[in-house]
């Protein structure tokens, strides 16, 4: 099973990307690199926090999902809706994903970044 979340990932990769073409100090270099790997730890979890809610959905093989899912600031579940896919498997997933204990955001930068979360489930 692949469990994808493609803007989180580029958006934690990228952001340590960009200088503007100036020169970083080495404190703004260090804040950037703790930053991404915040927002890494947190993709680890919520990954495998998103993984977890699908064990044992073996009747869904094959079949695919894309939904939006949308966490509060204390990483609750708040909504989620199907954007393409299986429609019996997005309904499943759903309800999964609205009973998962997902990890908690480290500050409001980090919330604003991963409230909205794009999920694509391969199962």
């Amino acid at each position: 099973m692949k469990v994808l979340i493609p803007l989180a990932l580029a958006c934690v990769m990228l952001a340590g990307c960009s200088t503007n073409g100036n020169n970083v100090s080495r404190a703004e270099s260090m804040k950037v690199t703790t930053a991404n790997n915040q927002n890494q730890h947190w993709v680890e979890g919520f990954q495998q926090a998103v993984k977890g809610a699908f064990s044992g959905m073996y009747s869904f093989k094959g079949k695919t999902c894309s939904l939006r899912l949308n966490l509060d600031r204390n990483a609750r579940f708040v909504s989620a809706w199907p954007e393409s896919g299986d429609k019996d498997l997005c309904e499943a997933a759903i309800t999964a994903l609205a009973y998962t204990q997902y990890p908690f955001f480290v500050n409001d930068e980090q919330y604003r970044l991963f409230r909205s979360v794009p999920i694509d489930i391969n199962l």
